[in-house]
């Protein structure tokens, strides 16, 4: 159906990135928010985490309403050598608490 993860461990300053895809035949059922804030709770369920980043493509897309939908905000935009413009996105332990 498809896949998540955590880009590596937590840096020195207490943030993780994930990533998730979800094939295309299982897609618009509400899987990849369900992933997303899967992982975003078990990042947060660790004290050390203190943000949890993402990155997408640089226009709106099914990604970044699920980035939304579980609280994250776009930070800035970054230039990736291999796919261009990026949106970083992030959500903080202050703000996934007040949620």
């Amino acid at each position: 159906m498809g896949n998540g993860g955590f880009k590596g461990v937590a840096d020195e300053n207490g943030m993780v990135e994930i990533g998730y895809a979800i094939a295309p035949a299982y897609r618009d059922r509400g899987l990849a928010t369900e992933a997303a804030q899967g992982l975003v709770d078990y990042a947060f369920s660790h004290p050390y985490v203190k943000m949890v980043d993402a990155h997408t493509l640089a226009a709106a897309n099914p990604s970044t309403i699920v980035l939304e939908k579980v609280g994250m905000r776009k930070i800035e935009t970054v230039h990736d050598p291999d796919d261009g413009e990026l949106w970083h996105w992030r959500l903080s332990q202050q703000d996934y608490q007040r949620s």
